[in-house]
């Protein structure tokens, strides 16, 4: 065997560890957020059902810092507002997330 497919070979089996890493992970995420495995086939067996169309919620103290970066406070408000359909926010707990995320809340816009 050449030295060519030597290389070749060893690249294709870091490829496929590399792989089954990655495969670990998207499960684990899909399972967490409850989330249909984006392959049913690899699904393990003694997998709980899960939602067939997940929303993400998002309460306003989970929020991580630089959540709304670069947006505008109404574009934020609407980010927000966006990924908890049906469960309206009050003022307050809008500007708290935005305080939470470190965007700066100006009083003009706000």
């Amino acid at each position: 065997m050449s030295e060519a497919s030597k290389g070749a070979l060893e690249l294709l089996e870091q490829f496929r560890a590399e792989r089954d890493e990655l495969d670990i992970l998207i499960r684990g995420l899909e399972r967490k957020l409850g989330v249909l495995p984006s392959d049913t086939a690899q699904a393990p067996a003694n997998a709980t059902p899960m939602k067939a169309n997940p929303r993400a919620t998002v309460s306003s103290g989970s929020i991580p810092v630089g959540f709304f970066h670069n947006l505008s406070q109404p574009n934020a408000a609407e980010k927000l507002l966006r990924l908890n359909p049906g469960h309206p926010l009050k003022t307050g707990e809008i500007l708290d997330a935005f305080r939470r995320s470190g965007m700066h809340v100006n009083p003009k816009e706000a």
